[in-house]
């Protein structure tokens, strides 16, 4: 399963989520409300969307910051 990029930053800009500006080699660093960092790798492209790998995303995210409850809140595709 996966989610598109486009949902999920603009999920987590919603919760007060900001990319840094920083990046390391295979994504992006990412701070959430409190100071938390976490990592969000580059997505894939693929259809001429972008795409995250929900899985990867959810083990991401759990219990990184009181808030965010995994699976997200987001569609997921095939």
């Amino acid at each position: 399963m996966r989610y598109r990029a486009v949902d999920v930053i603009t999920y987590l800009k919603g919760l007060g989520c900001e990319y840094d500006g920083e990046r390391y080699p295979h994504g992006q660093i990412w701070i959430a409300p409190g100071d938390q960092v976490f990592m969000l790798p580059d997505p894939d492209l693929d259809d001429d969307d972008r795409w995250f790998d929900a899985e990867v995303i959810n083990d991401n995210l759990k219990d990184r910051w009181v808030g965010f409850k995994t699976p997200l809140p987001l569609k997921q595709y095939a």
